[in-house]
């Protein structure tokens, strides 16, 4: 009663969580859910939600896969991608504009670095190009520079260790499964035997990110958003020991260039370390860069609102706003 902000006029807000892209589907179509989202693979059947009003927006943030760059990662796993040429060889496997083209209709951009190219924001460095465009063909002769040898199929280190690895990613999703897939046979033609494994999104997170531990070597499950200071350096990200560092990347020269991106300077020296920054993260991989999507929403027509009010830099809604017709 004493909150000083915009009044409601709604007597309440209930949130709904769907594990599915067809339960999700389903509740938006059956009216159980007003305001959600539109799976990407069920981008054809949009036209089966007459009640609802689409949306497209990007978040403010980066979509990664994590490699796990600890010594006690299974298979010699870190020894294997431990230098950024690996990093930057599994990079030219993943076909990003095939999976924009493909899986979510042309909303999307190729993203090679932490800070996204959309929305527009003051911190992207226009002048960085993707130092990894997608060319399984430049991705194994950038391997057979270093010395590797193709054995029985499979592309093997100058120390005798066949580049094969387990890839875990979030289940649930018939997109990211598609992707997955995608992925498989970029790897493939590079020469890299992948094994793909789904497991539910908690799992992922309570088993396997984990700096250290012994039972994962590559991991997918989502993204990450600049949250709450929306200042978008690595700090808690590629720092050495930062929580969500989860992959174990350590890099003295990162830490000393996320250490400048901290210190104060004039508006010119400030962008000038965020662009280094951005630049040793684009070129040493401390994970692989996924493309940057458009999130698809949905909202019922007599829900009036949801969409004038909500800030894609934030990703938070404001429910005080909305508002239904009858």
């Amino acid at each position: 009663p004493h909150y000083d902000g915009h009044k409601a006029t709604l007597s309440k807000v209930i949130y709904e969580y769907e594990t599915t892209s067809a339960a999700e589907f389903s509740a938006l179509k059956t009216g159980k859910i007003n305001v959600g989202f539109l799976p990407a693979s069920l981008w054809k059947s949009r036209n089966q939600l007459t009640h609802d009003k689409f949306r497209a927006s990007y978040l403010f943030g980066f979509a990664n896969m994590i490699p796990n760059l600890s010594p006690k990662a299974p298979g010699h796993f870190a020894e294997l991608v431990g230098p950024a040429y690996v990093r930057q060889a599994l990079q030219m496997g993943i076909n990003q504009q095939a999976m924009i083209n493909t899986f979510y209709h042309g909303y999307g951009v190729v993203e090679y670095s932490p800070i996204p190219s959309r929305p527009k924001t003051i911190f992207i460095d226009p002048s960085l190009k993707n130092p990894a465009p997608y060319s399984p063909s430049a991705g194994k002769k950038l391997l057979e520079a270093h010395g590797w040898t193709m054995h029985n199929g499979v592309m093997t280190s100058p120390q005798g260790i066949p580049f094969k690895f387990t890839l875990e990613y979030s289940s649930g999703s018939n997109t990211m499964t598609a992707e997955a897939e995608l992925m498989k046979q970029g790897w493939a033609a590079e020469g890299i035997n992948v094994t793909l494994e789904p497991k539910p999104f908690d799992s992922l997170l309570s088993n396997n990110v984990q700096a250290g531990v012994t039972n994962w070597q590559m991991t997918w499950y989502g993204l990450w958003t600049y949250q709450p200071d929306y200042y978008p350096t690595g700090g808690g990200l590629f720092k050495t020991g930062a929580g969500s560092n989860s992959g174990g990347y350590n890099s003295n020269t990162m830490n000393r260039l996320i250490a400048q991106t901290y210190a104060p300077g004039t508006p010119s020296e400030v962008a000038r370390a965020m662009n280094n920054y951005q630049s040793y993260a684009a070129h040493h991989f401390p994970v692989l860069w996924m493309p940057w999507t458009a999130q698809f929403g949905e909202t019922a027509t007599y829900l009036h609102g949801v969409n004038r009010w909500y800030n894609p830099i934030t990703a938070l809604n404001a429910p005080n706003h909305w508002t239904i017709s009858q």
